[in-house]
């Protein structure tokens, strides 16, 4: 509610009784009393917001309510700040983009408005280096920074009265006070409370309890393997380009590695005072550019580590689903400088990781089991090799213990759907399974191939065709041939 508003209502009043229309005064004593209720609650809100980082609490999410946020803090407690009752219809604004700016936040350098990307850079100060906090402006639109720190207005119109900015690991909620001045109140995440952190390296760790030594475990120099993938096709009809998204999305362009197969993590000691799992990290080198890799929540290590030290988090690693040009657009995020753990409050932990690249080579895997059963070979007919499934049942793939980790994606279709009814064939992409529901006739099974397995290891996308034959009653088999790949460096 913002001064505005209320010498709309006064306005309002005026106008009304000009054109001999009675109210009575309780009506508008009603209002101002309804006004000043909210304002009083507004400033309550605040004030438990306040009470709440005073007593040492950090957010652990703020999200979008109807009319407002939702504020969640590390003790569990919840609080709702929502916007007065909307007033009278005022005078156009300037014109804008489409209503933007109740959550504003900083991602890739970049300020984000409501989730969506803006051209606008986030720019530091020199001093401290922080980032310079962009705001609303008298007429309702977004002032960003210029890389010399001067004030641009944007084209980007801002969205109700209240918003929040997220920059530098604080959560800046802004709220008009009862003369419609803009009192601003500064709520920390968890990274705001960090007073250390220190990068050891990286470790294969298969589970939080394995024993590590510094040094031949964890090591400072971390080797990424990656393949790009350069288009998706459909080998069967003429290698016709096309998309893939069944358990996971693949796009063209897209970067593959072998961090997440290879249980790749980052290993820290992080201030045993904060939350390391609230807090969000990046790699970025002296220059402040971001190394091209996915960082999940820090996990606590519960391990033994020769160097005897407490509060040790492990963060894994996996690519990202960002897309380029060609692979050297990628490899070219790389330098030779080292890098540390960065948290989004703008915290830097020691440079201890030296990053180098270096692509992926194929090399040939195979399924295990379908439906739990391994691969029979056909009494009548050795060179026939099948796995038989029961029928009303959702048949799960798994692949050899060597190369299951290296599978990506994968999923069946139906070649023909016409035969793929006779047999009451379905598959989910969502979850890889597939299912066959009846039997034909035995002319029928002799000559028709019925699926081909879909499948994306690391790099290379295949689809394999497999012919589905029919047995006792309620069994069917299905005869398939399966070529699957993983990375390996050689």
């Amino acid at each position: 509610m913002n001064k505005k508003f209320l010498s709309a209502i006064l306005f309002g009043a005026l106008m009304v009784s000009s054109t001999g229309t009675f109210v009575s005064c309780k009506d508008y004593d009603d209002d101002i009393d309804a006004i000043n209720k909210e304002l009083t609650d507004i400033k309550s809100q605040l004030a438990a917001l306040q009470t709440e980082v005073d007593g040492g609490n950090w957010v652990t999410e703020l999200v979008d309510v109807e009319g407002g946020f939702k504020v969640t803090f590390s003790n569990g407690k919840t609080y709702t700040i929502v916007n007065g009752k909307d007033g009278a219809q005022g005078e156009p604004g300037t014109p804008g983009k489409d209503g933007n700016g109740t959550i504003v936040e900083v991602k890739d350098g970049y300020w984000y408005l409501d989730g969506k990307k803006t051209e606008y850079v986030a720019v530091k100060k020199d001093d401290l280096g922080k980032v310079k906090v962009p705001f609303v402006n008298e007429a309702g639109m977004w002032v960003f920074y210029d890389k010399d720190g001067n004030e641009v207005v944007s084209e980007y119109k801002a969205l109700g009265a209240t918003y929040v900015v997220e920059a530098d690991g604080v959560y800046t909620l802004n709220v008009p006070d009862a003369d419609g001045k803009m009192q601003a109140i500064k709520l920390p995440t968890a990274g705001a409370t960090l007073t250390d952190v220190e990068l050891l390296g990286w470790a294969a760790l298969d589970k939080m309890d394995k024993g590590l030594s510094q040094g031949s475990d964890i090591r400072t120099t971390l080797n990424i393997e990656y393949a790009f993938v350069k288009k998706i096709v459909q080998t069967w009809d003429h290698n016709k380009e096309t998309t893939w998204s069944a358990q996971k999305t693949v796009a063209k362009g897209q970067v593959l590695t072998t961090l997440a197969p290879n249980n790749t993590y980052l290993m820290a000691r992080i201030d045993a005072g904060a939350d390391a799992a609230d807090m969000s990290f990046s790699l970025k080198n002296s220059k402040n550019a971001v190394l091209p890799v996915s960082l999940s929540a820090a996990t606590e290590y519960k391990g033994l580590l020769s160097r005897g030290a407490n509060g040790i988090y492990a963060i894994a690693l996996d690519n990202t689903d960002a897309v380029y040009t060609g692979a050297n657009k990628y490899t070219g995020q790389f330098t030779n400088g080292l890098y540390a753990l960065v948290e989004k409050s703008g915290f830097i932990s020691n440079y201890n990781l030296d990053v180098a690249t270096s692509e992926a080579i194929v090399v040939e895997g195979k399924v295990a089991t379908v439906d739990g059963k391994e691969i029979v070979v056909d009494s009548e007919d050795s060179s026939k090799r099948y796995y038989e499934v029961n029928l009303n049942k959702d048949n799960v793939i798994t692949f050899d213990d060597v190369n299951a980790k290296f599978v990506y994606d994968y999923y069946v279709e139906a070649v023909d759907p016409t035969i793929a009814k006779f047999f009451g064939f379905s598959a989910d992409k969502s979850n890889g399974t597939f299912k066959v529901t009846k039997l034909s006739d035995e002319v029928t099974y002799a000559t028709f191939k019925s699926m081909y397995t879909n499948c994306i290891l690391m790099v290379r996308f295949t689809k394999n065709q497999l012919s589905l034959s029919q047995s006792v009653p309620w069994v069917m088999k299905l005869f398939m041939t399966w070529v699957m790949y993983r990375l390996r460096n050689l």
